[in-house]
Parts: structure tokens; sequence; C-alpha cells
């Protein structure tokens, strides 16, 4: 269901976003390797820089759109094209 897709999307970009701030706090010397320096690289983002949960912000809209786009798109085919056929070889 659209549902379930679109709760793919949020856990997809959520998942991601993680995974790209933990890689960052490990490898970037900017961030301090404390609890503290997690949460900064999690949330806020090293000093002069934008804050990380704009990333987040961004990277959630764009999923949305596009997976919300997608499922109107597929809803819109007739529902003979919606249903995989085997393909025949001439």
């Amino acid at each position: 269901s659209w549902i379930n897709l679109l709760a793919g999307a949020v856990l997809s970009a959520v998942a991601f976003y993680f995974l790209c701030n933990l890689v960052s706090f490990v490898v970037d010397p900017l961030y301090s390797k404390t609890l503290a320096g997690f949460a900064q690289a999690q949330w806020t983002g090293p000093a002069g820089y934008s804050p990380t949960w704009v990333f987040l912000r961004n990277l959630l809209a764009a999923n949305l759109v596009f997976t919300a786009v997608f499922c109107l798109a597929h809803r819109s085919l007739p529902a003979g094209l919606t249903k995989t056929a085997p393909a025949v070889a001439r």
C-alpha cells in the first residue's frame, strides 16, 4: 500500500541520515569523540556550518515527494499494465 511505501521512505531517510552523521562523527576531527560530540554530529553540526537537521528535513521532503509521485504515477496506469506478464520472444 502507499502508506507502507511512504513509511519506508521516512524510515530509509532517517536511517541514511543517522548513518551518514555517525560516519562523520567517527572520521571528522571537528567533532569531539564524546557523547556531546555525537549529539552535535546528529543535530547541530560543527560550528560555522548549517545544522545537520536541515539535511534530514530536505532528505525527508525529497523522499516523500518522490515516493508520492511514484505512487500517483503507478495508480494512474491502466489496470492491465500494473500486473507483470511473462515476456514472449518472437
